[in-house]
């Protein structure tokens, strides 16, 4: 559940990132940054990209941790229960 949460979490804050960028950018006042022609508009667009591929970056990495962890833990239940069969049938033999 974690880890699903996780994911959840970083697109959600990859989103609101680049929303922040973007309206940093439209809110108007960029001091000195506004005095050189598209300055603004590309540190705007950057730093979006860059929350965004954080945001799922991190996304891809938990569901991927959660489906590894899933798998083995899958593997683990089945050799659990095959030894109980095991010590199950040792146990009536006797």
């Amino acid at each position: 559940r974690q880890l699903r949460a996780l994911a959840s979490l970083a697109s959600a804050g990859g989103l609101l990132g680049a929303t922040y960028e973007l309206l940093w950018l439209l809110g108007g006042n960029h001091g000195l940054k506004g005095l050189q022609a598209g300055l603004p508009e590309a540190l705007a667009t950057t730093g979006a990209l860059l929350s965004l591929a954080l945001g799922m970056g991190t996304a891809a990495l938990a569901l991927a941790a959660r489906s590894g962890l899933a798998r083995e833990g899958r593997e683990r239940l089945g050799d659990a229960r095959r030894l109980a069969e095991t010590l199950s049938r040792l146990l009536d033999e006797e």
